[in-house]
């Protein structure tokens, strides 16, 4: 599962199901520093039993990961863990 700026269900009885144990999917969780959905986003990741979590600097946007960006090496992690 990829997340970009995600966040978990609200409405209780789906949470009751969803949360109710860590989720156990291989997941990876793009946070941005600025982004207004920064906290969601966290609370999102906390819910996975081995989340990977890319932080970058930016708000509410999909981040580079290109050669050239300061997060290339993000990349290679994404990668290899799915």
């Amino acid at each position: 599962m990829v997340s970009v700026s995600g966040s978990k269900f609200r409405d209780p009885s789906i949470c009751d199901v969803a949360y109710k144990d860590p989720i156990k999917a291989k997941s990876v969780h793009f946070i941005g520093e600025k982004d207004w959905l920064k906290v969601p986003s966290e609370e999102l990741a906390s819910a996975f039993a081995d989340p990977l979590i890319i932080r970058h600097p930016q708000g509410h946007t999909v981040p580079r990961l290109g050669l050239h960006s300061p997060l290339s090496f993000h990349a290679n992690n994404c990668r290899n863990f799915l």
